[in-house]
């Protein structure tokens, strides 16, 4: 069986990590720093991990977290989301990609979705809903060289 940690979960990532894993057997454990979101972990992961869940998942999966965080914090973080995958594990990241909203830009295709790529969705009332950093590939691959002084 395959252990999963949701980081930034929200309310859940059920229908991404079912696309991407298929009917493999899983347990999915959700963190978050929302509490109304009811993960089944509450924490804030730009602080390291507690030490029970230190190298304790097959997979650690992201999606569309990380660009909520400061820069100064992408490498912190990601150091952190390393930190509880075991031996021989992975970590999945998915974000917003800029070099698509570039293209979209150039291509005078700049409508709501791209600026909600760029920005967040920015509903009222969800401080988390706010895009603080920006990925490419490239930039995602290099991630602690954005870490910052």
């Amino acid at each position: 069986m395959l252990k999963i940690l949701d980081v930034g979960s929200g309310i859940g990532n059920e229908g991404m990590i079912k696309a991407f894993f298929g009917d493999v057997e899983k347990e999915v454990i959700r963190l978050d720093i929302n509490p109304e979101v009811n993960p089944d972990i509450l924490h804030d992961i730009t602080q390291p991990l507690p030490e029970e869940h230190i190298g304790k998942y097959d997979i650690v999966f992201s999606s569309h977290m990380l660009e909520h965080m400061e820069r100064a914090q992408v490498f912190p973080v990601m150091r952190n989301i390393a930190s509880a995958v075991k031996n021989l594990g992975e970590v999945w990241i998915i974000v917003p990609d800029l070099k698509w909203a570039a293209q979209e830009i150039l291509a005078g295709r700049d409508g709501m979705q791209v600026q909600g790529l760029l920005y967040g969705a920015q509903r009222p009332g969800n401080p988390w809903d706010i895009h603080k950093s920006g990925f490419t590939l490239n930039a995602l691959r290099r991630a602690e060289q954005l870490h910052g002084p």
